[in-house]
Parts: C-alpha cells; structure tokens; sequence
C-alpha cells in the first residue's frame, strides 16, 4: 500500500489535539542552570519518509533521548497519530531538538 506524505499543517493540528487532551509530562530530574524540570513542549512534528511513515518530533530539550519521552507518552502519541491518518506499522518517530531563535 502507498501513502503519500502527510502536510504538516495536519500533523501539527493533529498534535495540539493530541498534547490537548493528555498534555506531555513534566521533566525529573535535578534543577541546575542548564537543565530545568518543567514541562516537556513539543514544538511541532513533520514528516521525513513515506516508506516506513516516518517522523520527526521536535521538543524543547538541548539533547534530545529516547529518555526525553516517557514510553507510555510515546506510545500514546503512535497510536494516536495511527487512528487519525489511518498509518500502516511500523512508524518511526524521531525525537530532535527545535531550533531556538537567537
């Protein structure tokens, strides 16, 4: 089956639906001056590859993990984003840090 590359003003609208109705958690951790607990903001999120659907998930992390999402998070957000755009397995997220304005 082939899938053409989702807009990213869907996929950002589809975000802000999902971060909506179950918000992204809070940061652990110890504070210091270059790493804060606080809330985890995922910025916005954009396609990179049809063939697996594959993305990229931009958050307000300086080194972005796979530590940086709670797994259960995560997987809330894949299964959410295969309900709307009706995705095929496997789809891969990539988690990398949003640009910040200087």
């Amino acid at each position: 089956m082939n899938f053409s590359r989702l807009k990213t003003s869907h996929l950002n609208t589809w975000l802000r639906k999902a971060t909506s109705q179950q918000p992204p958690p809070r940061f652990a951790g110890v504070k210091t001056k270059r790493y804060k607990a606080g809330p985890l903001k995922i910025k916005y999120i954009t396609q990179t590859s049809t063939r697996p659907p594959s993305f990229a998930l931009f958050v307000n992390r300086r080194v972005p993990t796979a530590d940086t999402i709670p797994e259960t998070y995560f997987r809330y957000l894949m299964s959410s984003l295969k309900k709307e755009f009706g995705l095929p397995p496997p789809i891969n997220i990539q988690i990398a840090k949003s640009k910040t304005k200087k």
